[in-house]
Order: C-alpha cells, then sequence, then structure tokens
C-alpha cells in the first residue's frame, strides 16, 4: 500500500482587505493561486512535496515557502526550487509536526499579499506499508529509517534488512530486542551508518545512512517480531522503503576555462512508475526533458562555453508529474581561472625577486672583485645566468 494521495485547491483570488493597496500594483482579480501536499496523508519518515502556482508571475512577483514560525525553522530536512510559476518544497523525513508548519506567500516588491497553508496529515500507522524516497549522493544527503511500533511490548524484536541493487539476497543491518543494546551489523556501509539510541525501547528503531551514496540504492525492509530473525518463510516486512538514488556528473571535470564547453549528465539508480528528468537553468526554465524507461535512465545537457559561470542548473525528478527530488550543479569557472593566473603570477615575482638578489649579489662581487682582485670567484654571477636561462619569459625580456 502505497502512503497517502495528493491533494490541491485552486482559488480565485480578490483583492485582500486590509492591505495597503497604494504600495501593491499587483492586479488580485482573475488570479489563480494552487497549493499542493503530495502525498497529503504521507507515511512517517518518508517525503512530502508542497507545491505553490500562480497563473502569473512578473519582475516584481515572487513565491516563497516559509515555516509558519519562523523560531520553527528547519532547513536540513527541506530544498525549495522554482520551476516556471511554481515553487516546490521537498520535505525528507516527515515528523507529525511538519504536517501544519508551512506557509506559501506572494510577494510583491517584497510584501507579502497572499498567504495560503500547505497542510497535509502524517500517518505513524506503519504496519505493513511502503514508499519510496530519492537521494543524491552527495555530501550532506541522509536516509532516514524510521521503523516505529506504536504498540511495542516486552516481546518486541526489530530488525532493519539492506538488498541493495548489486546484491542478490538482503543482508541485516542492524537488529534489537527491547531493552537491549542495538547490534549494528551492516558492513557495507561502516561508519555510515548510524543509530538514534543505544538501547531498543519496544517501539522506535530508527537508523540513518550519512551520507548516501549512488550505490545504497534498493530496497530497505524493517522486520517485526518475536525475535531477530528475517529467515522465516513467508514473514512479512513491517515496513519497506524503496530508495532510489539520483546523481550528477560532468565531462570533463576538470574544465576551468570559458572555452570548454561542459556535458553535465544526471542519472538515477532505477526507474519505477511513471518518472522524468528535467533540467532547470538559473532563470528556473527547463531546458531540457526526458522521460525514462528501464533502459534509458539519465539526461544530458551540454552547456557552451558562453553559458559558463552565469547560473546554476538543477536536475529536477518528477514522479507523476511532481517535482520530488533535484540536485544542483553550479561551477563558477572564473574563479578557477583567476586563481590560477594569481598562482602563475605568484611564481613568475618569486624567480624575479631572487633575480634581483642575485644581481644584487653579483654587483656587490664585482665591486669587491675591484678592489681585491685575488680573493673573488665568479659563482655569483653564474648563479644569476643561471636563474635567468632557466625561466624562458624572463630571458627574453633580458634579451
Amino acid at each position: 500500500m502505497r502512503g497517502g494521495s495528493s491533494l490541491s485547491a485552486e482559488v480565485r483570488l480578490s483583492p485582500v482587505i486590509g492591505l495597503s493597496t497604494p504600495l501593491l500594483t499587483l492586479n488580485l482579480i482573475d488570479l489563480f493561486f494552487t497549493v499542493e501536499a503530495s502525498p497529503q496523508r504521507p507515511l512517517l519518515g518518508s517525503d512530502v512535496t508542497l507545491s505553490c502556482t500562480i497563473s502569473r508571475l512578473s519582475d516584481t512577483v515572487s513565491l516563497h515557502w516559509r515555516p509558519m514560525v519562523s523560531s520553527q525553522k528547519n532547513t536540513s530536512n527541506t530544498d525549495q526550487t522554482r520551476l516556471n510559476n511554481t515553487v516546490y518544497l521537498m520535505i525528507r523525513h516527515v515528523t507529525v509536526e511538519d504536517g501544519k508548519l508551512y506557509v506559501c506567500d506572494v510577494q510583491e516588491n517584497g510584501n507579502i499579499v497572499l498567504t495560503s497553508n500547505g497542510d497535509f496529515t502524517v500517518n505513524n500507522i506503519l504496519f505493513k506499508t511502503e514508499y519510496t524516497v530519492y537521494r543524491s549522493s552527495t555530501d550532506h544527503s541522509e536516509l532516514h529509517l524510521v521503523c516505529y511500533n506504536s504498540r511495542g511490548d516486552s516481546n518486541t524484536a526489530m530488525t532493519w534488512t539492506s538488498r541493495r541493487l548489486q546484491q542478490q539476497q538482503q543482508q541485516v543491518l542492524a537488529s534489537a530486542t527491547h531493552s537491549q543494546p542495538i547490534n549494528v551489523k551492516g558492513a557495507n556501509f561502516g561508519n555510515r551508518l548510524v543509530t538514534s539510541v543505544k538501547h531498543f525501547d519496544g517501539k522506535d528503531f530508527s537508523l540513518r545512512i550519512v551520507p548516501v551514496l549512488f550505490q545504497d540504492a534498493g530496497c530497505y525492509k524493517c522486520f517485526l517480531g518475536k525475535d531477530t530473525s528475517v529467515n522465516n518463510a513467508g514473514r512479512s516486512p513491517f515496513l519497506t522503503v524503496d530508495l532510489i538514488a539520483v546523481k550528477v556528473t560532468a565531462e570533463p571535470s576538470d574544465a576551468v576555462t570559458e572555452g570548454d564547453n561542459v556535458t553535465l549528465t544526471c542519472s538515477v539508480s532505477h526507474v519505477t512508475e511513471s518518472m522524468r528528468l528535467i533540467w532547470i537553468n538559473g532563470d528556473d526554465k527547463s531546458v531540457g526533458e526526458k522521460t525514462l524507461t528501464v533502459e534509458e535512465k539519465s539526461l544530458s545537457l551540454v552547456i557552451q562555453k558562453v553559458e559558463r559561470g552565469r547560473g546554476n542548473w538543477r536536475c529536477g525528478l518528477f514522479h507523476q508529474d511532481l517535482l520530488r527530488h533535484f540536485v544542483p550543479y553550479y561551477q563558477e569557472p572564473s574563479d578557477i581561472r583567476i586563481i590560477t593566473v594569481l598562482g602563475y603570477l605568484s611564481i613568475k615575482l618569486a624567480v624575479a625577486l631572487g633575480l634581483i638578489c642575485c644581481s644584487w649579489r653579483m654587483n656587490r662581487s664585482s665591486r669587491y672583485s675591484q678592489e681585491f682582485p685575488g680573493n673573488t670567484t665568479n659563482n655569483s654571477r653564474a648563479v644569476a645566468l643561471q636563474t635567468l636561462n632557466s625561466d624562458p619569459d624572463l630571458r627574453d625580456q633580458n634579451e
């Protein structure tokens, strides 16, 4: 059973009473403003996407998602991006408190003129449920595996298993029995596998994988029973989580000059149901799109040399026409180029200073030789000439 369904509301808006109308130029009549949460009843620990769409935008009008109370702001589990007239807010590993936390604002010249709540209800009944999450293979990515049994008792035991795409059989990640230390066994994950508590309380058995790697994609299952065995024939999982990984690669990866074209490739680990990839440019417009299949799991974008350093690009993963995840790619080659040039000039300056010192010593030696002909050598002059000849640029200048 998939967790929940989407819900949207479309409202025809009129001018809002009480606003300081002399400061506003936005014509609110016949303006359509849509807010959607999908799924509307996400499972505890899963992801939800909030979308906020307006019928028209201008240079002075913008859309923003924010927490209702500024003190509740938690950006560590959210990502926000815009495509055309829609702003998306992706909330990862949702909690019950997230359900009534976020609001979408329509702003004109920095003033809030319209608002709408993005409410949803979190379902904490996980028995025999499943859901899909999407993660990118970046340093800050996390996968929260939340297994919660509200009927926990003293005889409860839980086990998390994983079956990554390249594995033939499921492997035990961690297991625990009531009031006992959690036994972590996920050797393939090393120190990336973190437990939330040291002892199992019979209800909450949660793990974190930090950071997520592309090869972590696959199926994760939580088993509930009287013992930690998962090999009993016919035993059904308490919860199933399908992890789809997304990554962006650049070719060539070491392009540092504005004269180089770069090919960005966005790839997913595996495809389920209806999935699309869309490349979004710095103007929040689509510049490439592809419907994925089992064989075709990537989309490439060539960034021309004239576009280098002019903004950022994002690869968005859409499932059933709703953005579920995006991976940003940003490169500012001009900075790299400046650093390279500065390093080159620093070396040249050091060589020049060395040459000056050698010349000064040579002149002193020459004067000393004239005063005391028998006590000097030509070592200083030889060193200076060797330094001069070793640098082609300095040699050319000397000539």
